[in-house]
């Protein structure tokens, strides 16, 4: 018993300040949250349209744009008119004139002015909790809602999500207390917010069954025992309510006013289908204006019917599923919350209350059923959410039952503290323990649930630490451009639009040697069919922070031919070894590995023309020019494969950091880089290369001079010409090079491709048979296999016409030895045994060629050739 009325007072003071605190603390933590994110992620889907449109709003007044779309008209206006002022105030209007332009830099403040709503939205939460419970639920309702990862990820966007939570918890908080107390005010209260509500997402709809069953419910429970009157009641209060609604509505959006149909005049929906009296009475209803929310609507009910592409568990759907909300509950809530729900569940009876108590779980219970029976646009769990609040709600009032209870609901928030920390700032990802995270929730769901989009910035972010990855093919899921966000490479932004995936290659084709995907395009319902199928199996190199975006290497991509070309574009010497310069004698110049400029020879550059066939696979590919590097005479030679001249090859592109025999040479970088590929309209890339076909070339005099020590190692090192996935499939025709000396002295033409040495060059395996064989080159004989049947076109031949190298003894009789049995002077590599082609049918052309000094067609030699 109190003998001093001071001590009471202030024990009464503290008892009324400490849940304020302590409430305001959570509101603190949870808006601290959302500051730290708001800035970190790129738009989402959704965003960006509602940026534009707010924008031209706030200029023209011109809202008709977002009706059309299926949208209301207030939830925008509430987030964005605080930014749109203050914008106007400071003198940045040219943001707002131009909001495509300045997205990076005007989304983070729009988002920021926005977060009123939901301190709201944690408002009403909190006063809910302490009318129906205490002022401990109170505050435990508040930390709750503050740290809730799905709440967070949406409060910082500038979607519907949070308006319409916000406005549906007044609107259930004032109903609830209309079924507790019977008061009128309350009941029209909660109708004028449902306008609201209704007004920021049409999912406001779905509460008049709702609370019409609840209506019921109660005066059941409160002793009416008269069906018929009870539903008649009922049903005559819920009529007024929805008038109220309209009303309160029809007067938030301004009376703003649009006809149904875009056009006038004729019709072809219903034109010719009925009388021309009925016909006149539809044409003027669809033509006369209707309030804008309400046309809105109606275009909303025709995309709920028409459905639309749904992704779960690795299965798509135009239709949805009936068990599709229940699995995003269960993957995407924390499990403690469903623990500490099943602990609430238990002592229902047990929680003292100010009544009707069980409103809360029966509303979510029916607001869940309703949503999954009539959806069939299953999108994400973002359109629950109006239920949380109802659930934290419920869920508070163990903090005023027994201790066990208390400390259970401590402890699951501070279980639930440590999920939003370890997923921080990226809560829209967020997926609880039993999916596997945000790594195995990408084989569950999808869109919302993961990849809205908002990966951009974090990709941007992670090129800037990884240069390598800049050159790069990007397939983004988004409505908004890369570049804003300063993502470097080629890009494809696909939106969840009818044709969309028009303008993608048929094929996935990339051209870079890394390849980022979204995860709503490779594993949701927003990809092309099959387009990623490539990809399944395949460990990514890394993802974005957020794991929305993986990266792949093209080069480890199975079945995929562009994994080569990825690879040899991406080993370009200029890219590696410097930058391609002008001498001032007219030549081209290189910068080497230690910033030195030599000249490069561009002679030893052997290139190839390009010719298509529209055969199938016999058609000519383009490939590189074969870099070469100049090496001094006195260096070690194994720094390098000494070539006919001094010179040292060099594979394309290879770095000299990654091969320490090559970083040893004085090397040089190529020419100049060919040109880009051209692209169509679908980004088909019009430049193919072969690596193991120019591999062939290059390295084939290497593997003559030393074997197979250098030249045939560096070649499967860097061009991995050793695996089986790499064919030479046609010819290559070659530009005749001038004389050049061998190291034994004897001069030597470039002849045929897969001439090993200065004798006459070998049969590579080109013309078909069973008899035919392989060249002894160890780089063509173990990375290629033979094309089919071709006639080696005229421009292999030399410049007399001759198809083997002229002005050279023919080495007959080293046709099965290596290169150290050779006499000095002679680098043939041949181990193979030589065919001989069958014979032209015209005598100009023989395959033998023509004789260097007469011209006279060669005829076939007699001698046949030895066995093994």
């Amino acid at each position: 018993m109190w003998t001093d009325p001071q001590p009471k007072e202030r024990h009464a003071a503290r008892h009324r300040v400490g849940p304020i605190v302590a409430l305001l603390l959570g509101a603190a933590t949870g808006l601290g949250l959302m500051v730290d994110s708001l800035g970190r992620s790129s738009a989402t889907y959704d965003e960006v349209m509602y940026l534009e449109v707010a924008a031209r709003w706030w200029r023209t007044g011109e809202q008709e744009r977002i009706t059309r779309a299926g949208s209301p008209l207030t939830f925008w206006k509430l987030q964005q008119v605080p930014m749109l002022w203050v914008l106007d105030r400071l003198g940045y209007g040219a943001w707002i004139d131009d909001p495509a332009s300045h997205e990076a830099a005007l989304l983070p403040i729009a988002r920021l002015s926005a977060l009123w709503v939901w301190l709201a939205a944690l408002a009403l939460t909190a006063a809910w909790s302490r009318r129906l419970y205490g002022p401990r639920a109170m505050v435990l309702a508040a930390w709750w809602f503050a740290l809730s990862p799905n709440l967070l990820a949406h409060g910082c966007l500038i979607t519907m999500e949070l308006p319409i939570v916000a406005s549906m918890t007044g609107m259930g908080l004032c109903f609830w207390s209309f079924l507790r107390t019977g008061d009128r005010r309350a009941f029209l209260a909660s109708a004028i917010l449902g306008g609201l509500a209704f007004s920021c997402k049409f999912t406001a709809v779905v509460v008049l069954p709702i609370f019409g069953l609840l209506w019921c419910l109660s005066r059941w429970a409160a002793g009416d025992r008269r069906p018929d009157r009870i539903v008649a009641t009922v049903a005559l209060g819920m009529t007024g309510f929805l008038a109220v609604m309209a009303l309160a509505n029809v007067a938030i959006t301004g009376g703003a006013l649009l006809p149904i149909s875009q056009q006038t005049g004729a019709h072809p929906t219903f034109d010719g289908k009925f009388g021309p009296a009925v016909q006149r009475w539809l044409r003027s209803l669809i033509e006369a204006p209707f309030p804008q929310d309400w046309v809105g609507f109606l275009r909303q009910t025709i995309l709920q019917r028409s459905g639309a592409p749904s992704y779960l568990f690795g299965e798509l759907r135009e239709t949805g599923w009936s068990y599709y909300y229940l699995v995003a509950l269960a993957v995407k809530v924390p499990l403690t919350f469903w623990l500490v729900l099943a602990a609430r569940a238990a002592v229902a009876g047990g929680i003292p209350s100010a009544g009707r108590a069980w409103v809360l779980p029966a509303a979510a219970a029916a607001f869940v059923t309703l949503a999954s029976v009539a959806s069939t646009r299953n999108f994400g769990l973002r359109y629950l959410l109006p239920i949380a609040p109802m659930a934290i709600v419920w869920i508070s009032g163990l903090a005023e039952g027994k201790r066990w209870a208390r400390r259970l609901a401590w402890g699951g928030l501070a279980a639930q503290a440590i999920a939003v920390a370890s997923i921080h700032p990226y809560e829209l990802s967020y997926f609880n323990v039993l999916a596997g995270g945000p790594i195995g929730g990408r084989r569950i769901l999808s869109d919302s649930n993961l990849d809205w989009g908002q990966g951009l910035k974090l990709l941007a972010g992670l090129q800037r630490r990884r240069p390598e990855f800049r050159n790069l093919t990007l397939f983004y899921f988004g409505d908004t451009e890369p570049a804003r966000y300063g993502v470097a490479g080629r890009c494809y932004a696909v939106r969840a639009t009818p044709g969309a995936t028009a303008r993608l290659p048929r094929q996935l084709a990339p051209e870079t040697p890394y390849l980022a995907v979204s995860a709503s395009l490779q594993q949701g319902p927003w990809g092309p069919a099959g387009f990623f199928r490539a990809l399944d199996g395949l460990d990514p190199v890394c993802f974005t922070e957020d794991t929305t975006i993986a990266i792949y290497r093209t080069a480890e991509i199975p079945g995929l031919r562009s994994g080569e070309d990825a690879l040899a574009r991406a080993q370009r010497p200029e890219n590696v070894l410097g930058k391609p310069g002008t001498s001032s004698a007219g030549g081209s110049t290189g910068q080497s590995s230690s910033g030195k400029s030599c000249p490069i020879d561009r002679e030893v550059f052997h290139r190839r023309e390009r010719r298509e066939r529209r055969e199938k696979d016999r058609g000519f590919r383009e490939f590189a020019p074969i870099p070469t590097a100049r090496r001094d005479r006195g260096g070690d030679h194994r720094t390098g494969v000494r070539g006919w001249d001094g010179t040292t090859v060099l594979p394309p592109r290879a770095s000299a950091r990654s091969h320490p025999r090559i970083a040893r040479t004085r090397a040089v970088g190529g020419p100049p880089a060919p040109s880009e590929p051209r692209s169509d309209e679908r980004g088909h890339g019009g430049d193919h290369r072969d690596v193991s076909g120019f591999l062939s070339v290059s390295l084939c005099g290497l593997c003559g001079l030393r074997g197979e020590s250098l030249g045939a190692r560096a070649c499967r090192t860097f061009l991995g010409a050793e695996k089986p996935g790499l064919p030479v499939r046609q010819p290559l025709r070659l530009r005749p090079s001038p004389r050049t000396r061998t190291p034994g002295g004897a001069t030597i033409r470039a002849g045929r491709p897969g001439a090993p040495c200065g004798g006459e060059p070998l049969n590579p395996g080109r013309w078909s048979g069973p008899r035919r064989r392989q060249s002894g080159c160890p780089a063509i004989r173990r990375g290629s296999s033979p094309a089919p049947s071709a006639r080696p076109p005229m421009g292999e031949r030399g410049r007399s016409g001759s198809a083997r190298s002229s002005g050279s003894a023919r080495c007959r009789r080293h046709r099965l030895v290596t290169s150290r049995k050779s006499p000095p002077g002679h680098s043939c590599s041949t181990l193979g045994r030589r065919r001989h082609p069958p014979r032209s049918s015209s005598p100009s052309r023989s395959r033998w060629g023509s004789h260097p000094r007469t011209g006279r067609p060669r005829r076939r030699p007699r001698r046949r050739w030895p066995a093994r």
